[in-house]
């Protein structure tokens, strides 16, 4: 039987091993909470500690995939719900064959990236908003996002200020905040984008300002970004080549609940 056990990214980094996708080099590089497993086929399964996933090095037949749904299920690491990146047809098949034991929904995501010399600034600010970076003195005004900023991705608030930087958006006094782009990690020079408007303010094309501000502090720092949402989120789509975002990859997303169908799915 493949048993799946704990390893250190360290073992897969120094083997030139990483993936497409920022979160998963943040639990890589041990940049971000995470766990990684790996079992005598070579198969390797990355979970942050947000609940974004990925198998790697995964030869995809059936005995592998079979022991690795069963590692999944009976696994107390992985958490009771789960999202599991650019997956296979078969491996979501197998999952789907899971009744049972998990509550499954698949869909798919959409991943873009821009060249420097392709980007399209949003600067002009509407009568009465500001732009200001994300520092000690304002973080605590971007609970109204409900964001976790030090939790969810970070270790904490003063490590996505040591580590990270974003942008955001507010009407004059800055604890209005309006909308923000931070980076929810950064592995091997690629920051992972993350926007969000509060309800009031949605559909005044301050999100294109405050990845346009974002966008900037990437490039004064040399690096690069990744921008990921769900195929079918149109406006996210729009506003992402509006700035010279290109698709690059459209994949298979994984939601699982472990053993609790009744449970909705949230975004």
């Amino acid at each position: 039987m493949s048993l799946f056990k704990r390893i250190l990214g360290s073992e897969l980094v120094d083997l030139g091993i990483c993936s497409d996708f920022p979160l998963i080099n943040a639990v890589l590089l041990n940049l971000q909470e995470g766990k990684i497993f790996q079992d005598d086929s070579g198969s390797v399964f990355v979970c942050h500690k947000a609940g974004f996933s990925e198998l790697l090095l995964s030869n995809g037949n059936a005995n592998t995939l079979r022991h690795f749904l069963d590692f999944l299920i009976s696994e107390k690491d992985v958490p009771q719900y789960f999202h599991i990146y650019n997956a296979t047809d078969k491996l979501a098949e197998a999952c789907a064959g899971q009744t049972d034991n998990f509550n499954l929904k698949v869909r798919t995501r959409i991943q873009l990236v821009v060249d420097r010399g392709d980007l399209q600034y949003s600067k002009h600010l509407p009568q009465s908003f500001y732009k200001s970076p994300i520092n000690k003195s304002n973080i605590n005004y971007l609970d109204a996002f409900d964001l976790a900023l030090g939790s969810k991705f970070w270790n904490s608030c003063t490590d996505f200020l040591e580590s990270g930087f974003g942008n955001y958006v507010h009407e004059q006094s800055p604890d209005t905040p309006a909308s923000i782009c931070y980076s929810a990690c950064i592995a091997n020079g690629v920051a992972e984008i993350d926007v969000a408007t509060l309800p009031p303010y949605r559909q005044r094309g301050l999100a294109k300002i405050a990845v346009s501000g974002f966008m900037e502090l990437c490039n004064n720092n040399h690096i690069r970004s990744n921008w990921d949402c769900f195929s079918d989120n149109i406006e996210s789509i729009q506003t992402a080549r509006s700035l010279g975002f290109k698709t690059i990859k459209e994949y298979l997303f994984l939601s699982i609940f472990k053993n609790k169908k009744e449970t909705k799915y949230e975004n």
